[in-house]
């Protein structure tokens, strides 16, 4: 019974004891169920508040960090930049925009354009909108910083100077990426790129490229490069015009090898004129872009060369007349190149001068001892009794017209003494006297003259010399103007190279008349005394 007591007591407390342990599991449960929910509400709340925030930055311009300005550099002082927004935000999709018929698509933009893709925005402008910057020196900007700013913009260039053509670019006002979900555009900055159009003229006639005679037949070669012209560019304009000076014209027609007159050009101009012109198509300009052409012609010189100038000069100008603005069919610019060339003379008109003349060579007497006249200071006065001679007749004989054959001058001394030989090249020339001045005995000696000239680096004169005997006898310095042609020619510490005669009586030469005579005086004399000796013997037997 005991046993039995204890056993029911104990089991009534083990009861008891597992109630209030499920009790405290139960409120220990509902405790983390209220924790839980509390959580819960927090997290609802704050996503609640960043959604909003989010909602927000896409609602309201100034809650999105855009790119604070777009510049632009590369170009030249005083060139023209224009630019064209053709990428916008929709802040009612959250996405960027492409502005209707401009013939890309958003991912184009976003991968890279390539040039030709650049060139087929650049023929849309009409469907963007134009947007002003601030040009400083070299660098183009516009202000940002809005969302009504932000995107790409399409920036052309044009040149001011003639001297390039600028690829179309791109420049973006991005979101800074820590704030937005927007497609990444292009950077901020961009560095343009240009082309330069050049024009280059040559003369080939080597050795003597600015050195000519009548008769010479001179190569030229022009080159020129073909710009980018691409799609945007409607009507490009690329004209080579070609303009000889008076002593010169076409002789063999301009050729370029490769194309097709008529074709891929159209040329006006025939042998004999004094200028013409290449204009090439617009389908060759778009299909080779970057090609460097070379045009190759000669002219001949013409006796229009000869005046009585101590150096003529000719100048040959060649222009490239170029589009410079894929808008703008009626812009263009224009470039020169010139070649020069030279002909020279001796006892000539000084440059800039019609009555004073140069002194290289003089005619004169022997002295008072009779003694020949050296070499003097040119301006010094010649020794007492002597005096210049006129009428003494002289040829100079050097290499032919293209440095072959043989040209000779001639030329007779005038009252001052002075020789004039025009129409010279550089070279090596032999003077030599034909005739005598009356009652003056002819000079027999050959005397070598040498000219020699040095050219700047653009071809013009720099200075040239004459030489006679090996004599230094003048030097004369060029200084050109701008425009590249001789404004002054200064002579050095010159001298004079006198040929001298005696006086007498010029002996005939050998097979001329009086040596005719002689022999006609001579077998009279000879049938005389014949006639007279038979006669005497016939009396002498009679």
């Amino acid at each position: 019974m005991k046993l039995v007591g204890i056993q029911a007591t104990a089991g009534r407390f083990i009861k008891c004891k597992c109630f209030y342990a499920a009790k405290r599991d139960l409120q220990r449960k509902e405790k983390s169920m209220k924790n839980a929910k509390k959580i819960l509400v927090l997290m609802l709340a704050m996503v609640m508040v960043f959604g909003t925030m989010s909602m927000a930055a896409f609602a309201a311009d100034g809650d999105l960090t855009v790119d604070a300005k777009v510049t632009v550099t590369g170009f030249e002082e005083g060139d023209t930049v224009t630019a064209y927004q053709f990428v916008t935000w929709d802040t009612a999709n959250n996405q960027w925009k492409v502005a209707d018929g401009v013939g890309l698509t958003l991912d184009q933009i976003t991968d890279g354009l390539t040039k030709d893709e650049l060139a087929t925005l650049a023929t849309h402008t009409d469907k963007m909108t134009a947007v002003t910057g601030t040009t400083t020196g070299t660098t183009w900007e516009k202000t940002c910083g809005t969302v009504a700013t932000a995107g790409s913009y399409l920036v052309l260039v044009a040149d001011s100077k003639s001297e390039h053509i600028y690829n179309p670019a791109v420049v973006s006002a991005d979101f800074d990426g820590t704030n937005s979900a927007a497609v990444d555009l292009s950077a901020d900055t961009v560095n343009i790129k240009k082309q330069n159009v050049n024009v280059d003229k040559e003369a080939d006639n080597k050795p003597d490229d600015y050195d000519v005679q009548v008769g010479d037949i001179v190569p030229f070669t022009v080159t020129v490069t073909v710009p980018q012209y691409n799609a945007n560019w409607t009507q490009p304009t690329f004209e080579v015009k070609d303009q000889l000076s008076t002593g010169l014209t076409i002789e063999d027609v301009p050729t370029i090898a490769g194309l097709t007159a008529g074709t891929d050009y159209t040329l006006t101009g025939a042998k004999g004129d004094s200028t013409f012109t290449i204009t090439f198509s617009e389908t060759y300009l778009k299909n080779n872009a970057s090609k460097a052409i070379e045009i190759k012609y000669s002219a001949k010189v013409g006796e229009a060369v000869k005046d009585t100038a101590q150096v003529h000069e000719e100048t040959n100008k060649v222009t490239l007349k170029f589009s410079n603005d894929p808008t703008d069919t009626s812009s263009h610019k224009e470039i020169t190149d010139e070649t020069h060339h030279y002909t020279f003379a001796i006892d000539a008109s000084r440059f800039g001068s019609t009555t004073e003349k140069t002194g290289e060579l003089i005619k004169v007497g022997v002295d008072k001892d009779g003694q020949p006249i050296t070499v003097y200071k040119e301006g010094d006065p010649l020794p007492a009794k002597v005096a210049p001679l006129a009428g003494a007749e002289f040829t100079l004989t050097g290499t032919g017209p293209n440095n072959t054959g043989t040209t000779v001058l001639t030329a007779t001394s005038d009252g001052d003494g002075r020789m004039f030989f025009n129409n010279l090249e550089v070279g090596t020339y032999t003077l030599k006297e034909t005739k005598a001045p009356a009652g003056y005995i002819k000079d027999d000696t050959e005397h070598t003259v040498v000219i020699s000239a040095e050219y700047n680096t653009d071809g013009t004169l720099k200075s040239y010399s004459i030489k006679i005997d090996g004599n230094d006898i003048a030097t004369y310095t060029a200084t050109t103007s701008a425009t590249k042609v001789i404004e002054t020619i200064t002579p050095g510490n010159n001298n004079t190279f006198p040929i001298n005669n005696k006086k007498g009586a010029e002996l005939p030469s050998t097979g001329g008349i009086g040596t005719t005579m002689f022999y006609v005086i001579g077998a009279v004399l000879v049938i005389g005394a014949g006639v007279i000796l038979i006669s005497r013997r016939r009396m002498n037997v009679q």
